[in-house]
């Protein structure tokens, strides 16, 4: 049998309720393919596979061909880290804190620059 690896793949992705509508969000929805629930902070999503709902608290992803899906707040959790691009006036910052192991801010530096 042949293995395969399956490559990291950088996708866009807001928490519905609690993040704002991006863009892509907003355009799918004025093409029809979202419907939100205004009370209830739920939208129906046509995917790939068909109509899906995220509820409140969910992720909704774009994917790497523009396509939309809902994820679970405790799935998306697990397989996904958020990816922070540090502006480079803290990037000198950043490094002096991953030299002191993140102790004096509290920062996870190791998630900015996963080498040091």
């Amino acid at each position: 049998m042949t293995r395969y690896r399956k490559r990291p793949v950088e996708v866009e992705a807001f928490r519905l309720g609690f993040d704002a509508y991006p863009d892509w969000f907003k355009r799918q929805m004025a093409l029809g393919k979202v419907s939100v629930d205004w009370k209830n902070t739920n939208a129906k999503i046509l995917t790939l596979e068909g109509e899906m709902e995220a509820s409140h608290g969910d992720y909704v992803i774009q994917g790497v061909n523009g396509e939309l899906y809902p994820c679970k707040a405790e799935i998306s959790s697990k397989p996904m880290k958020l990816f922070l691009t540090p502006a480079p006036s803290c990037r000198a910052a950043l490094i002096e804190c991953a030299k002191r192991g993140g102790e004096a801010t509290g920062l996870d530096c190791k998630s900015y620059f996963p080498r040091l």
